[in-house]
């Protein structure tokens, strides 16, 4: 829960700096909501995980805001793991019915919500950190107010070449929401034991990785988060994936949904598979084959 912490730390920040930065008078004329008047906010990591934001320190931030500023700093790990999947920028452009994520300028699948999804979403953080489940709740309705540009800078490894933010100049790319029936055509239960290893009946995930070419592997388990899903009680998750997007249901809460396009998927791809850090062709295989078979996934914890 710790990234969870680290990015609800800056969303608080970016709406009390923000709120006091200057903004253009024409901007504050034409703008429908206070939250659309906010200027773009870009926060700089260092090599050690600490934030600066417009060359303050972390200290000075916590002086000026009079926020703990120790839940926003990263550890040395995740930013050696954030560089070796080559990101340099991530920019989260949040809106009243979504957000789009974009790695290195590259748009990303994205994330839609509407008012019931939002608030399925603060149920379930409940069920996973209860003392947070309250301050998400505000922020996600902050989030369905207006817009908010947040740029998170990571530090550029020797030798490489530096990948420019979007300008802001330019349009915010968005790919429409999914919309209609879904198609499926395949339904498939699958189920979890006690270490995580995943089965259909009485078939291996290993099986049916050799049976279908596809690695179901990737959805497997440790036992220790098989025991952390149960003892917050969350019993069932489904996954529907069509060729539009993919919608998540947990204990038959539907959360916000994801939806792409033949670009995102292959920015998506390109990303997840640095480094061999995920082998591509089975992962291009499965986003392939999910996204025009039209599959709904339904997998269930042990009791």
């Amino acid at each position: 829960m710790r990234l969870m912490r680290v990015l609800i730390g800056i969303l608080i920040l970016a709406l009390v700096l923000t709120s006091c930065t200057a903004i253009p008078e024409a901007a504050r004329e034409a703008a429908p909501s206070f939250l659309s008047l906010l200027p773009r906010l870009e926060i700089d990591f260092d090599e050690d995980g600490q934030p600066s934001v417009l060359g303050f320190s972390v200290d000075t931030l916590a002086q000026l805001t009079g926020m703990d500023m120790d839940s926003m700093a990263l550890t040395p790990e995740m930013i050696a793991w954030i560089q070796a999947y080559g990101v340099q920028n991530v920019e989260l452009i949040s809106s009243e019915d979504g957000v789009s994520v974009l790695v290195n300028g590259e748009l990303l699948p994205q994330l839609n919500w509407d008012e019931e999804t939002l608030a399925n979403v603060g149920k379930a953080t409940g069920l996973f950190d209860p003392g947070m489940a309250n301050l998400l709740d505000f922020l996600l309705k902050i989030f369905q107010q207006g817009e908010i540009d947040l740029v998170l800078n990571f530090p550029v490894p020797e030798g490489v070449e530096p990948v420019p933010v979007r300008d802001e100049a330019t349009e915010v790319p968005k790919i429409a929401p999914p919309d209609g029936e879904k198609t499926v055509n395949l339904g498939v239960g699958l189920d979890y034991d006690e270490d995580g290893k995943l089965w259909m009946g009485d078939i291996s995930a290993e099986d049916l990785t050799q049976l279908t070419g596809i690695d179901f592997r990737f959805f497997q388990l440790t036992p220790e988060s098989v025991q952390s899903f149960k003892d917050i009680g969350v019993d069932s998750v489904g996954v529907l994936v069509d060729g539009s997007g993919l919608f998540l249901n947990l204990n038959e809460l539907q959360m916000p949904n994801v939806s792409w396009d033949t670009d995102t998927l292959n920015s998506l791809v390109d990303l997840m598979t640095v480094d061999g850090a995920i082998d591509e062709g089975s992962l291009e295989l499965l986003l392939e084959a999910l996204s025009y078979t039209g599959a709904d996934l339904n997998l269930r914890l042990p009791e």
